[in-house]
């Protein structure tokens, strides 16, 4: 939790700077769609609309951050910027 209240607290002093402000996560449409990964969470958790690819609302500001869409070229995993 260190990482993201010390992310909180950066954001809190940039914004107000005008300091441009970009975040994203990768989730996936199903597990089908994900690359190879030894590692379970992946493919049990990065699944778009799961909570773990929620961004904490301590670092999102929606009215102020950029906010973009990305899909890969097959449709299959989601990459969204905020």
């Amino acid at each position: 939790m260190c990482a993201l209240e010390n992310t909180a607290k950066l954001l809190q002093a940039a914004r107000p700077q005008k300091v441009p402000v970009a975040s994203c996560y990768t989730a996936y449409m199903n597990e089908r769609d994900m690359p190879y990964r030894k590692i379970s969470t992946v493919a049990e958790q990065f699944r778009y609309e799961h909570p773990c690819t929620q961004l904490d609302p301590r670092i999102r500001d929606r009215a102020y951050d950029i906010e973009e869409y990305h899909q890969n070229r097959n449709d299959r995993a989601r990459v969204v910027w905020f």
